[in-house]
């Protein structure tokens, strides 16, 4: 995959929907919620999405507060 954004794009994309799919179902947990956390950020960057980096960091943000 390296150099391959459009594969590597897809991928994210296909792993994200799977979890948005599963999570009402399934909630994710300490650790995952960080991995899904990361993986919607790269994808975000990945398409220079605005909206996607700041939904990623208020998920950050509200892991943090998780912690307290």
């Amino acid at each position: 995959m390296i150099g391959d954004d459009q594969t590597a794009e897809q991928q994210l994309n296909d792993v994200i929907g799977t979890v948005q799919q599963t999570i009402g179902d399934e909630p994710l947990e300490g650790y995952e919620k960080h991995i899904y956390c990361r993986l919607f950020q790269l994808l975000g960057s990945m398409r220079h999405d605005k909206q996607m980096l700041k939904t990623s960091a208020l998920e950050f943000q509200a892991l943090l507060l998780e912690d307290y």
